[in-house]
C-alpha cells in the first residue's frame, strides 16, 4: 500500500521520500515502516506550509509592476513597455538578486570528469526589466491559450528552485521562471524578438536538439554567457511555458521540433539515470518564452568555479 503510495506522487517528492526511507520503491522493507511514511508526509507537509507562507510575505511585499510580471500577465493594451532598472536594496531587487545567487550550484570541471570545482563566487551588477514588445506579450499569450487546450501532465524535471508563475488562471500551462545565458551579441535580439535557436549550441553544443534552453540553476546558464571589456557578463530570467514536457535522458541532438503532443523537452538528471548533474528544459518555438528580467554581474576576482578555472586568467 505505502509503495503504491509512493508512486503516486510527483517524481521530485517520490525521490525526497525513497531517499529519506533509504528504499527503492519494490524494497520490501518499504511496508515494514511502520508509521516512517505518514511522518514523512506531515515532515514534507510542513515545508510547503512554511515555504509558501515565506514565500506569500514575499510577493506581498513587491511592487505591482513587478507582480504584473511574475503573477497574471497585462493585457497588452495595459503593458508599458519600457527597460527599468531596479534599485538596489528595494524589495523587487533582493528578491530577484536572491533568486539568481542561490541558485549556484558546484559543477564538474570537465564533461565527465568525477571532480567538482566551487560554486562560483558573483557579484549582482545590475537587474533590468526587460522592455519587450507588445507584440512579443501578444504572442506569449496566444501560445499559453493553445498549450491550455491540451491535457498537460507534471513537468517530469526537479523544479526545487525554479520560481513558478503565481497566476490566478484556471488552466495550467507549466510556467516557470527558468535563467537564459547568452552572448552580448544576442541581448538585443532577445528584447525585441525573443529567445532564437540559432543562438543555442554556441558555447557547449546543443545536446538536447535545435533549441532554446534554460535552467533553474544560473550557473549552468552561466557557461554560455560572454565577459564583456568590463568583466561583465549578461544573462535573462524568462517566463517559460514549459506544457507537456518530454523527459529525455540521452542526447538527441537532431530534434527540431516536437509535434502537437509535446511542447518542451527536460534533461533528466543522473540522479534520475539522466545525463546531466543540473536539469534544464528545451523550448522550440520562440513564443513559448518572454524575457522579463535582465542580470548584469560579474565573477569575483577569488572565484574558482569551473568557468574561471577553464577560462584562466
Amino acid at each position: 500500500m505505502k509503495s503504491a503510495i509512493i508512486r503516486q506522487i510527483s517524481p521530485s517528492i517520490q525521490k525526497w521520500f525513497l531517499r529519506e526511507l533509504n528504499v527503492k520503491p519494490d524494497d520490501p522493507t518499504l511496508s515494514q515502516k511502520g508509521n516512517v511514511l505518514g511522518e514523512l508526509l506531515c515532515k514534507y507537509g510542513k515545508t510547503l506550509v512554511d515555504d509558501s507562507s515565506r514565500a506569500r510575505r514575499q510577493l506581498q511585499n513587491l511592487s505591482p509592476g513587478m507582480m504584473s510580471l511574475l503573477g497574471d500577465l497585462p493585457e497588452p493594451k495595459d503593458y508599458v513597455h519600457e527597460e527599468k532598472k531596479l534599485e538596489a536594496g528595494s524589495e523587487d531587487y533582493c528578491f530577484l538578486r536572491n533568486l539568481f545567487l542561490s541558485s549556484l550550484k558546484s559543477h564538474r570541471r570537465e564533461y565527465g570528469s568525477d571532480e567538482m570545482c566551487a560554486t562560483a563566487l558573483i557579484d549582482v551588477v545590475d537587474i533590468l526589466t526587460v522592455p519587450f514588445p507588445e507584440e512579443q506579450l501578444k504572442q506569449y499569450r496566444t501560445t499559453c491559450e493553445r498549450i491550455s487546450k491540451h491535457e498537460l501532465s507534471e513537468v517530469p524535471m526537479p523544479m526545487d528552485t525554479a520560481l513558478r508563475a503565481a497566476t490566478s488562471a484556471s488552466t495550467d500551462v507549466n510556467e516557470y521562471f527558468l535563467f537564459h545565458g547568452c552572448p552580448w551579441g544576442a541581448v538585443d535580439s532577445i528584447v525585441k524578438t525573443g529567445f532564437h535557436w540559432k543562438h543555442s549550441g554556441k558555447n557547449t553544443g546543443c545536446m538536447y536538439g535545435q533549441g532554446c534552453y534554460f535552467s533553474p540553476v544560473t550557473s549552468k546558464c552561466d557557461q554560455y554567457s560572454e565577459v564583456d571589456e568590463h568583466g561583465h557578463k549578461v544573462m535573462f530570467l524568462a517566463r517559460v511555458a514549459l506544457g507537456n514536457s518530454l523527459p529525455r535522458w540521452k542526447r538527441c541532438t537532431d530534434v527540431t521540433t516536437l509535434g502537437e503532443k509535446y511542447h518542451s523537452i527536460c534533461a533528466m538528471t543522473r540522479e534520475s539515470e539522466g545525463s546531466v548533474d543540473h536539469p534544464e528544459a528545451v523550448i522550440f518555438q520562440r513564443t513559448q518564452a518572454l524575457p522579463c528580467f535582465k542580470f548584469i554581474y560579474k565573477h569575483k576576482a577569488s572565484c574558482n568555479c569551473f568557468v574561471c578555472t577553464k577560462s584562466g586568467p
